[in-house]
């Protein structure tokens, strides 16, 4: 009897043991649930209380645009074994870009209104010394701003080669003052392949075209000049009748056209019927992107 009350004590005493290890084990989760801090991404919070669907982010080897307020997805340009390289524009089977030199202007405004009605991208290569919110104006509204020359002094900028980043330096840093970026992709005043440069420092433009790339710019001319630069306000018919013929055959252009002010007022009237003409041919219009193939002249 004495060992049979022993043994009920101890079977007590474990049962009790067992208790209070659970008891024990449950306060320690309900505690470590109560110290966790809980809390919300405050834009998931934001679009949570308005309604809207919270996406995850993109991964991090999402690469985006820097000249653009909107986020552009660019496909890393590739290189086959054998050598071909592809840029990530090319799935688009005809491809228009339409570029604007020597602004921003007083046109500026209006030509953005018709790029947005139409839902394309301009690119503008422009100059120095303007109205800083025009360049942020660009940029703002989704579009590709580019550098071009702070001066456009071709007897100052291809005097020599330390002559023409001192100019590009100065730009770069305009811009980055007025519009908060620093764009990478450059047109050379007059095209790479202009000689007005030989009178100034023979044989220059051989040495810029290596040189920018090397400093991780990236020059684009032109496949189509509209020749709205060939004199103030050329008829508006005359630039759409241009660029339609030059067109005709090719699968990818890139349209020079000027945003320089009251003298290519005809420009603006004729942007609206160039747009309508490239869509109407299969033209998709595009940004230029990293992921957009350079177009060079031959440097002479």
């Amino acid at each position: 009897m004495r060992n049979n009350g022993l043994n009920r004590l101890q079977a007590a005493l474990y049962s009790a043991a067992v208790c209070i290890i659970l008891m024990v084990v449950i306060i320690a989760m309900w505690y470590k649930t109560l110290s966790t801090p809980m809390f919300v991404d405050t834009s998931a919070q934001a679009q949570m209380s308005t309604g809207q669907s919270v996406t995850a982010p993109p991964p991090e080897t999402t690469r985006t645009t820097v000249q653009t307020t909107t986020t552009t997805t660019v496909a890393p340009t590739s290189v086959s074994p054998e050598g071909v390289v592809t840029y990530a524009d090319e799935v688009h089977p005809k491809r228009a870009y339409l570029t604007f030199d020597d602004g921003p202007s007083e046109n500026t405004a209006a030509i953005l209104d018709i790029l947005d009605r139409y839902n394309v991208k301009g690119n503008f290569f422009v100059v120095g010394g303007r109205k800083a919110e025009r360049y942020k104006l660009i940029v703002d509204r989704g579009h590709v701003l580019a550098l071009h020359s702070m001066t456009h002094s071709y007897s100052k900028i291809y005097r020599s080669v330390d002559a023409y980043f001192a100019d590009l330096c100065e730009l770069e840093n305009y811009v980055y003052a007025a519009a908060g970026v620093r764009p990478k992709i450059i047109r050379f005043p007059g095209g790479s392949s202009n000689t007005v440069s030989n009178k100034y420092c023979n044989g220059i433009m051989k040495t810029l075209v290596k040189e920018v790339e090397s400093r991780g710019y990236v020059y684009y001319d032109w496949t189509i000049d509209s020749s709205d630069a060939d004199d103030n306000n050329v008829p508006a018919n005359q630039i759409l009748d241009k660029i339609k013929a030059e067109c005709v055959g090719r699968s990818n252009v890139n349209i020079l056209m000027h945003d320089s002010g009251s003298t290519k007022q005809t420009t603006v009237e004729a942007l609206p019927g160039i747009i309508e003409y490239l869509k109407s041919e299969g033209f998709t219009i595009l940004p230029i992107t990293e992921g957009t193939k350079p177009v060079h002249h031959r440097v002479g």
